[in-house]
């Protein structure tokens, strides 16, 4: 009787521990400068008063994150950034291109636009009143409106045609044109380029060329002019109603839209003409 060939034995190959990739770790985020704006230098008065905006908004920053501009006091510089001095937390650094700095003594009249400290935050207003120690505005864009306020020691920067930081402006998007807010700008190659803020403090990167000044003052703003104006940050057509340039504040009718809007200097200016177009 012939006995069977034993089967071979299987061996099983030996599990080899699976692979995974470490990726490499993200760089250190730079707080003081989340957009990574180039090195800039910023003037200061001897008092180093600036609009500047929070560490917690800064530390969360991204193009088209919502930025405010607050009241701030430097403290120090360090290299490129300066020292904020913190009001509910510790001191915070904060690169320059992030900051408006504010004057020591700015001569004003009435009439004149400003910049000015509405609880903390930077706003918009204009000279209604000017004294020895104090100068009496009016706010043009705070919600709901605003009553003469007089100020005897807030943050007040004078505005003045053009593109400067504070300044509204006119960024052409395609066919239409969006309402932005200067913080600050620099060379970059041959383009200088901005830090804007649009439509609910959207932080934006922007290049001049595509930026047109809005006016400061009311000027050929009258009741009856055709303009462009600030309709939820876009410029759109509409009809003069009223006009106060002692209060900065003009009354628009949009075309095709409902109740007619009160708006500040900065967010109304004359049609753009085909000679003006960029």
């Amino acid at each position: 009787m012939t006995s069977a060939t034993p089967a071979p034995s299987v061996v099983s190959a030996p599990l080899l521990p699976k692979i995974v990739p470490i990726a490499a770790p993200e760089p250190p985020r730079d707080v003081s400068n989340p957009l990574s704006l180039p090195p800039m230098q910023v003037e200061l008065g001897t008092k180093k008063r600036v609009f500047t905006f929070s560490d917690r908004m800064l530390a969360a920053a991204h193009l088209g994150s919502t930025l405010v501009l607050y009241a701030a006091t430097v403290v120090a510089r360090e290299g490129d950034d300066v020292v904020i001095e913190g009001t509910s937390g510790p001191n915070y650094k904060v690169h320059a291109g992030y900051l408006i700095a504010v004057p020591d003594e700015v001569k004003l009249r009435p009439r004149d636009p400003v910049l000015a400290e509405w609880n903390g935050a930077m706003k918009h207003a204009v000279v209604t009143k000017v004294n020895k120690t104090s100068n009496t505005v009016r706010f043009t864009d705070v919600d709901g409106g605003a009553p003469e306020t007089t100020l005897k020691t807030a943050r007040v920067v004078r505005q003045v045609d053009g593109l400067h930081p504070g300044n509204y402006a006119a960024m052409r998007d395609g066919a239409d044109h969006k309402l932005v807010l200067l913080v600050s700008s620099w060379k970059e190659g041959g383009t200088r380029r901005w830090l804007g803020l649009g439509y609910a403090g959207a932080a934006t990167l922007i290049d001049e060329a595509a930026l047109r000044p809005m006016p400061t003052s009311l000027g050929a703003v009258k009741p009856g002019a055709e303009v462009m104006a600030d309709w939820a940050g876009t410029l759109r057509r509409g009809t003069v109603t009223a006009a106060d340039a002692d209060a900065g504040l003009v009354t628009v009718k949009f075309e095709r839209a409902g109740r007619p809007a009160v708006l500040g200097w900065g967010r109304v200016t004359l049609p753009f003409d085909a000679t003006q177009a960029r």
